[in-house]
C-alpha cells in the first residue's frame, strides 16, 4: 500500500494562469473557463491525507470520511470557478457508479438499506432515488462522483444534455490529486465492483 500511496507526492499542477474568470460568468459553451491555479494550501492538505490514509488501525470508513473530507475543501476552491449551485439537479437524473463500499457506508451514515441487484445498469432517465425536491437527502454521505462533478459554462446545457465543459468529470478525471484519491477509494473496494447508485437503493 504504501508503493500505491506514493502518488499522492506526485501531483503537477499549472501555476502559470494569467486569468480568472469569476464564478457568476454564464458561458457559453463554446468560450472557455480560465481555471484558477490550485491552492498551496490544497497541495498541502493533500499531502497530510496521504500519509493519513496509510494508517492501518483506521477502518475503511474512517478513510472514506477522510477522503469526503478532503473533497469538501477542495470543492470550496471549485465554487469560486464552477457555476453549480443549491437546487440544480440535472446531474442527478444521470448514471451514478458508485462502489459497494460507498453504498455500505450510505447505509451506515442513513439507514437506507443497500440491497445490489445482479445487474450494472446503465443510461438511466429516472432521478437518483436520493434526489428528494430538487436537493440531495444524504448530501453529506453523498458517493465520491458526486462530489467531484462541475458545469464550468451554463447549467442549461445540463438540462439539454447538450456537450459542453464539464470540471471533474468521471470521479475527477483530468485533476491529478482528485484522480488518485478515486484510484484508491476503489482500491479499498477490492474485488466488489461498482454499480449504479440506483443499483442498490431502490
Amino acid at each position: 500500500m504504501k508503493k500505491y500511496l506514493m502518488g499522492f507526492f506526485k501531483s503537477v499542477f499549472n501555476k502559470n494562469v494569467q486569468e480568472v474568470i469569476p464564478a457568476v460568468a454564464l458561458l457559453d459553451k463554446n468560450t472557455l473557463r480560465v481555471l484558477p491555479p490550485i491552492p498551496d494550501s490544497l497541495v498541502r492538505e493533500h499531502a497530510k491525507l496521504g500519509f493519513e490514509l496509510q494508517n492501518k488501525s483506521e477502518s475503511k470508513f474512517d478513510k472514506i470520511r477522510r477522503i469526503y473530507d478532503f473533497l469538501n475543501l477542495y470543492n470550496n476552491f471549485a465554487r469560486t470557478f464552477t457555476v453549480c449551485g443549491k437546487g440544480c439537479s440535472a446531474c442527478c437524473k444521470v448514471d451514478v457508479s458508485i462502489t459497494k463500499l460507498e453504498a455500505i457506508y450510505i447505509e451506515k451514515n442513513t439507514g437506507r438499506v443497500a440491497r445490489r441487484t445482479k445487474k450494472h445498469t446503465r443510461k438511466h432517465k429516472s432521478s437518483c432515488p436520493f434526489l428528494v425536491d430538487n436537493n440531495c437527502s444524504v448530501y453529506d454521505y453523498r458517493p465520491f462522483n458526486c462530489r467531484t462533478l462541475y458545469t464550468l459554462d451554463d447549467p442549461k446545457y445540463c438540462e439539454t444534455k447538450e456537450s459542453h465543459q464539464l470540471y471533474g468529470a468521471s470521479g475527477g478525471a483530468g485533476i491529478k490529486m482528485i484522480y488518485v484519491l478515486k484510484e484508491f477509494s476503489e482500491y479499498m473496494n477490492g474485488n466488489n465492483g461498482t454499480a449504479d447508485i440506483r443499483d442498490y437503493f431502490h
